[in-house]
């Protein structure tokens, strides 16, 4: 992958940017671990909260307007649950290691 692609992948505009957006701003209060496979992740407005579920052998799942209409893609509240769970196992050692 180029730069120009990763860069493009990053803008605001994606749901990507869009997730680490909403962690950049809410910090580490907005995506709250509540055990297992459960998220409670802060909405843009700040005022609200999405029930989120990843992780687990559950299908991935969020209470979001977005996830209803495209549940084919993920969301910016599912990915920052994903970015928050890969910042939890490697704080507790339990990070992926790449073979190579």
């Amino acid at each position: 992958m180029d730069i120009t692609r990763i860069a493009h992948l990053a803008r605001s505009e994606t749901r990507v940017g869009r997730a680490l957006q909403l962690l950049n701003e809410f910090g580490e209060e907005g995506v709250q671990h509540l055990g297992e496979d459960r998220y409670l992740v802060i909405a843009a407005d700040g005022e609200r909260f999405h029930w989120v579920t990843y992780g687990g052998d559950r299908p991935e799942h969020c209470s979001c307007r977005d996830h209803a209409f495209h549940p084919e893609y993920s969301c910016k509240h599912l990915l920052a649950a994903g970015i928050k769970s890969a910042k939890r196992r490697a704080r507790s050692g339990g990070a992926l290691q790449w073979a190579g």
